[in-house]
């Protein structure tokens, strides 16, 4: 990086500090200087211009050390760029990384991104057409995601939401997708125990973890995802397909709002300045599907007492493609991961399923609200008719199908097939722990059996429709229960009440699978 005598002899101005309010400085001086640019003073600190007037520059602080009234600036005409290469894979990038690699670079070095990039045009985007596989049974079954989507991730704290987007990285790494995890205003605890999942399991070589410690300066934090997002623009112009997460945008717009008050902004709703929606916006629509890659970009929302009215919250939903919450009664009742299927939307991932796959999550849908309904009665069980009966049981067996553990990753494939045998009575009579142990030989069959691997791929591929796919599993039911250990004489044919709910019940979603 250049010095700041060679910044003050290319521009030929200087300012002065006239105050220091903690992270933004007031300075005058600088005639020409534009909004957004970077400056630098004379003791070696970095900061950029939030705003002018005709008597004052507003410049936010990106240095950790303190700056002192008198001290001389330097315009360096040019914008906040970040060097970015593949070397980055594999790295923690700190707030301190942060604050040494934002520099104004020349025109003509061609690895330096500007990171408030709005240079992509609309002919460039492409329609969704590639499904983002995050092997979570609950998300690829009821909330399927499409590569280059934006789905939030919101909730209360506490509710499983970091550990359900540690199983998508995972996922993501599997399946080669450079993935992005970007930290925002968390402690150095919180950052540690991510960089320690993602080393534990061996998948560092696919990430990039940004970790903006909270004890930095707010103006760090705040140009963080905008970092995380020029970073994902990188390997997307290489053709790549990106996953990143931006963990979270409820902090990042609370620090947002300390520097405005600071900088004696008008406080609007919540306190909140009037630009959040634009500051978010303009950040989230830098995601999608291009024609030379994708970035498939989740926020995370926090909710308060599980209100998904909150401010930042609706701002959010209104910005994305669809949101997947984590619902707190749901985790209390020990449902792993605690997320409500029928409060989560996903507007165009059903896009990319194929029509099996699509007409199995409006029946799954359809007969979950059913089962919702009808759980009040169950303290009646003994009075109430066998049908009913045998929806209780088909519920219960559905929901222990759609839990999973945080250490397990599930193929969607495998689960259409776990799915169909649940929905017609592979395991009827058979208790649940049973169950459960069979599901698990199914799934390790599956990844460590080429046979079996490929059988399963022939149902799939064989069945344009959930009746001709029931009728597959039928004929195959030897194959599959084989792998379970379970006997033979298992009766396996559908009661007339299930038969009725596989093949009868009215869809409760439209043809995208939107509620």
């Amino acid at each position: 990086m250049k010095t700041f005598n060679d910044y003050l002899n290319k521009t030929g101005e200087v300012g002065f500090v006239d105050t220091v309010l903690g992270p933004i400085i007031y300075a005058h001086g600088l005639p020409h200087v534009h909004p957004k640019e970077m400056v630098l003073f004379e003791t070696g600190e970095m900061g950029y211009v939030m705003s002018f007037n005709e008597n004052q520059v507003e410049i936010a602080l990106l240095s950790p050390t303190d700056v002192a009234v008198g001290t001389r600036i330097a315009r360096t005409d040019g914008g906040l760029k970040i060097k970015v290469d593949d070397s980055m894979l594999g790295r923690i990038i700190t707030s301190s990384d942060i604050e040494k690699s934002i520099f104004n670079l020349d025109d003509d070095t061609s690895d330096a991104y500007d990171i408030d990039n709005t240079k992509t045009s609309f002919s460039e985007r492409t329609k969704l057409t590639h499904p983002l596989e995050v092997k979570v049974t609950m998300v690829d079954m009821l909330i399927p995601l499409a590569k280059g989507q934006r789905e939030i991730i919101v909730g209360d704290r506490k509710t499983g939401k970091s550990a359900f987007l540690h199983q998508v990285v995972l996922a993501a790494a599997e399946q080669g997708i450079t993935c992005i995890y970007a930290t925002i205003g968390k402690t150095e605890q919180e950052i540690q125990r991510v960089a320690t999942f993602f080393k534990s399991h061996e998948v560092s070589k696919h990430v990039i973890l940004i970790a903006a410690n909270s004890a930095h300066r707010p103006a760090v934090t705040f140009l963080t995802p905008y970092i995380a997002m020029t970073i994902a623009e990188h390997f997307r112009d290489q053709g790549k397909d990106v996953l990143l997460v931006l963990d979270d945008l409820t902090t990042h717009a609370r620090y947002y709002r300390e520097l405005m008050l600071l900088a004696k902004r008008f406080p609007g709703r919540g306190s909140y300045p009037g630009d959040i929606f634009y500051i978010h916006s303009r950040l989230l629509e830098r995601a999608g599907s291009f024609t030379k890659g994708t970035i498939t970009c989740l926020p995370v929302a926090q909710s308060v007492q599980g209100d998904l009215s909150g401010y930042i919250q609706t701002n959010l939903m209104s910005i994305t493609d669809g949101h997947i919450y984590f619902d707190n009664e749901y985790f209390d009742q020990g449902r792993r991961p605690a997320i409500n299927p029928f409060l989560s939307v996903t507007r165009v991932g059903a896009q990319t399923q194929t029509d099996l796959q699509r007409e199995i999550g409006r029946q799954l849908r359809g007969f979950l609200s059913h089962f919702e309904k009808i759980k009040q009665f169950k303290h009646f069980q003994s009075e109430l008719s066998e049908s009913i009966q045998s929806n209780f049981d088909l519920g219960e067996r559905l929901q222990i199908f759609l839990d999973q553990s945080l250490d397990v990753l599930v193929p969607s494939s495998i689960n259409i097939i776990i799915f169909g045998a649940v929905w017609i009575n592979f395991w009827k009579n058979i208790p649940i722990v049973k169950m459960k142990q069979d599901f698990a030989s199914i799934r390790t069959a599956y990844q460590e059996e080429p046979e079996f691997k490929k059988l399963v791929d022939l149902i799939l591929t064989s069945s344009p429709n959930l009746t001709e796919f029931l009728q597959q599993l039928k004929i195959n039911q030897m194959a599959i229960m084989e792998r379970t250990r379970v006997s033979t004489a298992v009766a396996v044919t559908p009661t007339p009440i299930q038969t009725e709910i596989a093949l009868q019940t009215p869809p409760v979603a439209d043809e995208a699978g939107n509620i």
